[in-house]
């Protein structure tokens, strides 16, 4: 069921690691949009640079790229905003 994979991607966010990082990218392929945004969360809290991540990001899977982009670029405005506010 997609639902227990998805909880596991996010799950995923408090064991980093190389065998993690792997998994969360398989999981960037996932047919399930809930599933890719889990993971791309719980990559994105990794804090990894776009080198780290040039697979998911050059690679065939358009809606990987675009879910992970967002991710990132979410995390960067949420950031952004709280150096603004202080």
């Amino acid at each position: 069921r997609w639902e227990y994979a998805a909880i596991s991607a996010t799950a995923l966010s408090n064991y980093p690691g190389e065998q993690t990082i792997k998994a969360l990218k398989g999981a960037m392929n996932n047919p399930s949009w809930y599933i890719r945004l889990n993971a791309a969360k719980s990559l994105e809290s990794f804090h990894l640079t776009y080198q780290d991540l040039i697979d998911v990001m050059d690679g065939k899977d358009r809606y990987a790229r675009e879910i992970l982009q967002y991710q990132m670029d979410l995390e960067q405005a949420k950031e952004e905003q709280e150096v603004e506010s202080v």
